[in-house]
């Protein structure tokens, strides 16, 4: 997500789709952990990939949006519901 901002800074293709396509691999199985004062852990079994839906990835106001769609597409792959907003310090990412 950050090359696509870096992009659309540097070389102007602010009207350029872009998309976003995450595969996870793995012989053993993937634990997810979500805990502010509980825990709650799930796994993926290992030994097949995990292939996220493709994601679009839109302008920056959008990146929290998109990262907290794919935690939560994460979470519902290991048999896991919640309805959480995740951030990122994307200024202090894309410095530079």
């Amino acid at each position: 997500m950050a090359q696509v901002e870096h992009l659309r800074r540097n070389l102007a293709w602010d009207v350029v789709d872009f998309g976003l396509q995450i595969e996870i691999w793995g012989d053993e199985p993937i634990a997810v952990v979500r805990g502010e004062r509980f825990f709650e852990s799930n796994t993926l079994p290992g030994g097949r990939p995990f292939a996220f839906p493709r994601y679009a990835v839109g302008s920056l106001v959008d990146f929290d949006a998109l990262v907290t769609a794919i935690v939560q597409d994460l979470f519902n792959a290991c048999g896991t519901s919640g309805n959480w907003a995740c951030t990122v310090p994307w200024n202090e990412l894309l410095k530079g």
